[in-house]
């Protein structure tokens, strides 16, 4: 009996301090993604990271200007990988929108960019449809493409159309299993 009580003191001190340990991770892992670009978050399939720091971005300052950080969301959100020609919305299109982070993210930068062709005076506007109707060399494929490739909400898909409708005229590439 008194060797079972201390195995349970034993148990709890260390659930006690796997706890501490688990909030010493989380905060350490905040600090690790905290200067990361938005793309590289995404690539990495940080959807909950990515979301926050969309949210911190567009928060934090006016579309147009940087934060503290010196990063615009425009820089964010209109960024191009250098190795495949993606935008961070294709990268989250092309794993799915299942995830309610991915789905969230997505409609979060199609939002920012609809809200910006609206004042077609801004640069963003001609980045957003540059981005919306991008064909990158590795797939061929634009954002429309990949959305309903991974069966996007019907309110995703209404979205890339009502901002670019030029892309279902777009035929997918037949030699990447175009549906």
């Amino acid at each position: 009996c008194i060797m079972a009580e201390s195995e349970s003191e034993y148990n709890e001190s260390e659930h006690n301090s796997s706890e501490c340990d688990d909030e010493n991770w989380e905060e350490e892992e905040e600090e690790e993604f905290k200067g990361k670009p938005l793309l590289w978050l995404v690539q990495e399939g940080l959807m909950p990271e990515a979301c926050q720091r969309f949210e911190n971005l567009h928060s934090s300052s006016s579309p147009s200007s940087s934060n503290k950080d010196g990063i615009s969301l425009n820089k964010q959100i209109f960024q191009v990988s250098r190795e495949d020609g993606n935008y961070p919305l294709h990268e989250i299109l092309m794993g799915g929108t299942q995830d309610s982070n991915a789905r969230k993210l997505a409609l979060m930068i199609l939002d920012y960019g609809h809200a910006k062709t609206i004042k077609p005076t801004t640069f963003c506007a001609k980045d957003f449809i540059k981005m919306l109707s991008c064909q990158p060399k590795s797939h061929k494929r634009t954002c429309l493409h990949w959305a309903a490739w991974s069966n996007s909400e019907l309110i995703i898909l209404q979205r890339l159309v009502w901002g670019y409708p030029e892309a279902l005229l777009i035929p997918d590439a037949k030699d990447k299993g175009g549906r």
